[in-house]
């Protein structure tokens, strides 16, 4: 069920086939002009400020209404009434009846649809894979250049010839041992610096677009009290996309005021505080 935190502005559209809140029971900690349909008498009834008013009222609901008010009608107030004193011919057990046969029309209520946001996937890319070979070729070149400056400095001896034969062989299996880690790490068409080179001349602009890929970062927010929360993001735009959810299940999407406040900053904001501490989960994709 998405959560709505904020007030919701439709521009004077309609709301179609909406439905208020069933309930048997008055909701808790209501506010005034609050509504819900009461199931257990099939009212429409909204919140006075003090308390729950059925709508519309039917002759019965007049004469109570009238009967527990304290307060006396002016009839100075209701034009032709006076006049009219001596002309009455209903008793006051016919005006019951009469108004107790009064029916009024139920207008439509309505409330607002769920709205769902998907929150798409981030793109897996192989540019840390590709980033890790080219930093494996690098060593294994600055390593060969290393043992051909210390054999150039042997002399020909058997010595050195000995140093040479080890030094080979201390090379060849450092570089066995590398190849076999990127053999083992590559899929079958990149276990080769060859093929590793081949493919990145070839997607340059993959690897440019790479660069530029949509990062993410997470937050959760809510303290309590406050009803503004800045989030620092640091991804440098303004083009984001900001998914709001609970931060435990069933991790409803929640709506709210969203400000993109600059390239590295959001602002989350609220009709009312968030009541629990890190009750709100902000992703932000950009």
């Amino acid at each position: 069920m998405a959560i709505f935190l904020s007030n919701l502005e439709i521009n004077k559209n309609q709301l179609i086939k909406a439905v208020l809140q069933n309930s048997a029971t008055q909701p808790t900690d209501p506010v005034a002009g609050q509504v819900y349909f009461d199931t257990s008498d099939n009212h429409i009834k909204v919140y006075s400020g003090t308390a729950w008013e059925a709508l519309p009222v039917n002759g019965e609901d007049i004469v109570r209404l009238l009967n527990s008010s304290s307060t006396k009608i002016k009839t100075s107030q209701i034009d032709g009434f006076n006049e009219a004193l001596g002309e009455i011919s209903m008793s006051g057990a016919d005006i019951v009846t009469a108004i107790n046969g009064i029916d009024g029309d139920i207008a439509d209520f309505i409330s607002a649809d769920k709205l769902k946001y998907l929150d798409g996937e981030e793109n897996k890319t192989v540019q840390a894979a590709l980033k890790s070979a080219l930093d494996k070729a690098s060593e294994l070149e600055t390593k060969y250049s290393q043992v051909m400056e210390q054999l150039a400095q042997k002399e020909a001896s058997g010595a050195a010839q000995n140093a040479q034969a080890e030094a080979i062989r201390q090379a060849k299996e450092y570089a066995d041992q590398k190849v076999a880690d990127l053999v083992d790490s590559a899929p079958a068409h990149l276990d080769t610096l060859k093929e590793i080179a081949t493919k990145l001349g070839s997607h340059k602009a993959l690897l440019e677009a790479l660069e530029g890929a949509p990062k993410k970062f997470s937050k959760k927010i809510g303290d309590g009290t406050a009803r503004e929360h800045v989030v620092q993001h640091d991804l440098n735009t303004r083009d984001v996309s900001v998914l709001l959810t609970q931060a435990t299940a069933p991790y409803s999407v929640v709506l709210a005021d969203i400000e993109v406040t600059d390239e590295n900053n959001i602002t989350v904001k609220t009709a009312q505080p968030i009541t629990a501490e890190e009750q709100l989960s902000v992703t932000v994709v950009g």
